[in-house]
């Protein structure tokens, strides 16, 4: 039989022929039913038993394989059918990491106005002057006190400038029967905590406490004064900086004042009094002018140890953010410094940095801006936690962060009540194995889990971890009691696994898959969270007449969860966003105007269309979603990325004859040395990552066969430019084992086809005739049952062929 033809283009392809011959739905078998059997695993010691399901890992990357699960068939007959269960499996390592010590803070970062000398991380107090220039400056004055300067001094009158405060001109008078007083207006620092101090340039002149008096008082949380500085006998002659702690007077404090007094004083002699200038409230470590910048340090997966290139994790940051004031936080390139236009001022503490375009960003830093609000109250993060770690201690409010109370308290600190505690849901796009919890709350509270939102709850206690069959992607969690809980931290860890990417069995090791989700937009096992080509973000063009559009995949069995991320370029009116399951529009979703990344996610319903309209097959196979985002307002660039859409893993499928993958093993089969009677094959498995499934033969029949002799190709010229080239290919098939004397003539008698098909990575082309038909030339060929990339059977005054020969 000889074979010719093949499309220009794929000239340097990697390609395997591959022939097999069928029998048509309507003829009578080849083989005696008996022939047609299950393969007998008995006797085939060295093979996978039938309905064992084997863990396969691997650990290398990329195109790691593992060749651990064969199937064994008796010498001469071909695989017809096989059955395989395929589930994904963890292989969990622990990557969590967290910045909460000031080395943290201080090392590898850029920062300005912020105190990262601490086990937290904040912006430096806002500190008050009074430097007196030009007017009072809120100051009320008692008898006595006047603004400028003392015209009956002698120089320095002032410290600094050309203003101060101060007693009468030249001395104070005798007999002043009571304390006078120069007072600051209120500073409010509500939000203050830590070392403060008063800073002020004094030149003072006063009698010896026994007989004249001058004071500085500073008023108190409670509302009373407390007297910080009680005059002795002095009489400076210049201006001399003087510093009082005021720690414990201020902290906390929103009415906080500072006053000088003079008086009482005797009936003789007299001095300068107060002259003051260039008064300061400030904390010990320096002050910030309401508003500061932090920029970490560079982070990236591939530095966490693995080596691996992959996704980012989950971040979350334990912070506590007044009402009132400012906190925003950006995602910056940390090869360029520039800023990610997605991940720009965030007001979240924690998010999914799974949503990165990891390959086109594999190295980042975080940028924080903090400004303070009423009462110089400011944000504090207490730490950053990385790679699945969450930290909690409840200092803000937890209500704030999507923590459920359902009619427990909050104090600083604490959660309390007899009431079930629900945290917000996690969603880690790079998937967790396992869930090690070290939190704190009294005996009798208990922490559980939901991976399957709420309908199964799984106790999880302190100080241990539960490892879980398949990857996770997303859990919420719950305290509960049959009496009070004491929850004072919340401190679990979502463990990191690698998940399955690239998943391909290659037969052969070849390099060709015989089956596969490794096309560009099939995602990893379990899990969509790329675009229809492969790409995480992607970008189009929205009018009012046209929306922007976007596609990917999903699996026909339905996803468990399904949100996307938007961005604008520019603010979007009043936008839309509708989903469309094969063309079919099933969800028009309304949004709020669009600027910043938004996350946006199906509610219950929405995604219960959305699985109808993805049939609910438990066949493996994906359609085409199509979401397009709008605005019969405002045109726009939109942007769609961050796809979270898992799957259920758990996959069972089945191969026939004419499936690649059945053509490869019966095609290595014919390379195979038997072993008392039986032939074993492998099936290895390959992936782009490291990561692991769990594989089950779940059955296989064979049958008797033909045996493929020889094959041969011939006439391939590789050509430095484009052209048309030929190939000839010649194979030979023994028809003995079917007792078969006239090969050609059974052959056509009992309906039967031959088929060829050419196996590239991405592509392929098939091609089957009947024996019938044979032999055909040129365009008669048409006639033939063809698919994938068509080849060429005629060009430029020749002709390919199709031939048949009984060689005998």
């Amino acid at each position: 039989m000889g074979i010719m033809g093949a499309d220009a283009s794929y000239r340097s392809a990697a390609i395997s022929l591959v022939f097999i011959f069928l029998v048509s739905s309507f003829a009578g078998l080849v083989s005696n039913p008996e022939n047609n059997q299950l393969v007998d695993q008995s006797v085939q010691s060295a093979s996978t038993p039938i309905g064992q399901s084997t863990l396969l890992t691997v650990g290398s990357f990329p195109d790691g394989s593992n060749q651990k699960v064969s199937i064994s068939v008796p010498d001469g007959e071909a695989i017809q059918s096989l059955d395989l269960n395929v589930e994904a499996a963890t292989l969990t390592t622990s990557t969590a990491f967290s910045w909460d010590e000031s080395t943290d803070y201080a090392t590898g970062t850029v920062y300005d106005g912020m105190d990262v000398n601490g086990t937290s991380l904040t912006i430096l107090p806002q500190g008050i002057e009074w430097d007196f220039e030009g007017s009072q400056q809120g100051w009320t004055f008692g008898t006595g006190w006047l603004h400028g300067a003392d015209t009956g001094l002698s120089a320095p009158k002032v410290h600094s400038g050309a203003d101060g405060i101060y007693t009468y001109n030249g001395n104070y008078p005798n007999n002043i029967g009571t304390t006078y007083w120069a007072t600051s207006p209120t500073f409010d620092c509500s939000g203050c905590s830590g070392s403060w101090q008063l800073k002020y340039w004094k030149r003072l002149g006063v009698e010896s406490a026994s007989w004249d008096h001058a004071y500085v008082a500073v008023k108190t949380s409670n509302g009373a004064w407390n007297t910080i500085y009680s005059s002795s006998y002095v009489n400076d002659n210049q201006f001399y900086q003087i510093t009082n702690d005021i720690s414990t007077h201020i902290s906390g404090n929103s009415d906080f004042k500072v006053r000088f007094g003079i008086g009482r004083t005797d009936s003789s002699v007299t001095y300068t009094g107060w002259n003051v200038d260039d008064v300061v409230i400030e904390p010990l470590g320096g002050v910030s002018g309401g508003e500061g910048n932090w920029t970490s340090q560079p982070f990236s997966p591939l530095s966490l140890g693995m080596g691996e290139d992959r996704a980012f994790g989950m971040m979350y940051m334990d912070a506590v953010v007044p009402a009132g004031s400012v906190f925003d936080w950006s995602l910056m390139d940390a090869s360029t410094g520039q800023l990610i236009p997605q991940y720009s001022h965030y007001e979240t503490t924690s998010m999914d940095l799974g949503m990165v375009d990891w390959q086109k960003y594999p190295s980042v830093r975080i940028k924080i801006h903090m400004g303070t609000g009423q009462g110089n109250s400011a944000p504090i993060i207490n730490g950053f936690y990385f790679d699945g770690a969450i930290y909690e201690d409840f200092k803000g409010d937890p209500i704030r962060i999507d923590w459920q109370l359902q009619g427990a308290t909050w104090t600083p600190g604490t959660i309390s009540g007899t009431s079930d505690v629900l945290s917000p849901i996690y969603r880690m796009r790079s998937g967790f194995g396992a869930i090690a919890s070290h939190s704190v709350m009294n005996a009798g509270c208990e922490l559980q889990y939901t991976l399957d939102s709420g309908q199964s709850w799984t106790t999880l206690a302190s100080d241990t971890s539960d490892s879980l069959n398949t990857p996770e992607f997303m859990v919420q969690f719950k305290f509960t009691s049959s009496g009070t809980c004491n929850i004072d931290v919340f401190d679990v860890e979502l463990v990191h696994t690698s998940v399955p990417d690239g998943l391909r069995i290659d037969v052969g090791l070849d390099g060709i898959s015989d089956w596969s989700l490794n096309n560009p937009g099939d995602g990893r096992f379990g899990i969509q969270d790329v675009h229809r080509f492969g790409s995480g973000w992607m970008s189009s063009n929205s009018i009012p007449t046209a929306p922007s559009f976007f596609e990917l995949l999903l699996p026909v069995s339905g996803v468990s969860d399904f949100s996307f991320a938007l961005a604008s370029d520019v603010e979007m009116k009043s936008p839309y966003a509708t989903i469309s399951v094969e063309g079919n529009s099933i969800i028009n979703k309304p949004l709020s105007d669009l600027l910043k990344c938004r996350q946006i996610s199906l509610t219950t319903n929405e995604l219960t269309s959305l699985n109808n309209a993805l049939g609910g097959s438990s066949d493996f196979s994906m359609k085409v979603i199509t979401i397009r985002v709008g605005s019969s307002e405002s045109p726009a660039e939109v942007m769609l990325g961050g796809i979270f859409a898992p799957w259920d893993s758990n996959l069972n499928l089945s191969f026939s004859p004419t499936d690649p993958l059945v053509l490869a093993l019966n095609n290595q089969l014919t390379t195979i040395v038997p072993s008392a009677g039986v032939k074993e094959v492998k099936l290895p498995v390959r992936m782009s990552s490291t990561g692991a499934i769990r594989l089950t033969v779940d059955g296989i029949t064979s049958q008797s066969s033909v045996t493929p002799v020889s094959l041969s190709v011939s006439n391939v010229v590789d050509t430095f430019t484009p052209s048309v080239e030929w190939y000839e290919v010649e194979s030979v098939f023994d028809f003995s084992n079917l007792g078969v004397s006239n090969a050609l003539s059974h052959a056509k008698s009992n309906g039967w086809s031959v088929e060829m098909k050419i196996n590239g990575q991405n592509q392929f082309s098939s091609i089957r005739c009947p024996f019938t038909s044979l032999n055909m030339t040129g365009s008669t060929i048409s006639g033939c049952t063809m698919s994938g990339v068509n080849l060429l059977w005629t060009n430029a005054g020749a002709d390919g062929r199709i031939s048949v020969i009984d060689a005998g």
